[in-house]
């Protein structure tokens, strides 16, 4: 909702096609439009409050103040993004879990849907060491299960380090 402060942001946010806001020079929210504030969590609406992520668009005016404008596609992906470490975490908690009750059935359903998510999400270190395992719990093989799981353990820290860097 426009403040009446500054009157130019009032205008442009109002004409502006998607969610917006105003900035002052140090980055301190000035006016929004509704449309910002339908996305916007509520907590950030008042005055004085710092944005920062991915999921805005900044554009420098002429004043000196920013333009914040909301990417819904970006945002899109920032949440995509959140839910798929939650998901690998939870899958890799379960996959460690079946290892030491040594159900190969779990295991290897575990591997396969890490597997998926490690391709959708271009973890591709983890893709040979999760095939491998689903390969070694598919043939009952438990010393070659327990080298993929070796091998995976390796790659898993670098991996979701790498993809938390995507997160920003």
């Amino acid at each position: 909702m426009p403040t009446g402060k500054p009157d130019f942001g009032d205008a442009l946010l109002a004409a502006w096609p998607r969610p917006a806001a105003i900035l002052d020079a140090s980055g301190r929210l000035l006016a929004w439009n509704r449309e910002f504030a339908r996305h916007a969590q509520p907590e950030a609406l008042w005055r004085g409050r710092s944005f920062s992520g991915r999921e805005f668009i900044a554009r420098l005016l002429e004043n000196g103040c920013t333009l914040l404008e909301w990417d819904p596609e970006e945002a899109a992906m920032s949440e995509a993004r959140r839910l798929c470490e939650e998901e690998v975490s939870a899958k890799l908690d379960s996959l460690n879990a079946a290892f030491a009750l040594r159900d190969l059935r779990a295991m290897h359903a575990n591997a396969h849907a890490l597997r998926g998510l490690a391709a959708n999400f271009g973890m591709a270190t983890l893709l040979p060491p999760l095939q491998a395992l689903e390969e070694a719990c598919r043939a009952g093989k438990e010393g070659a299960v327990a080298e993929a799981m070796a091998q995976l353990r390796k790659e898993v820290g670098p991996a979701l380090q790498a993809f938390a860097a995507q997160l920003g």
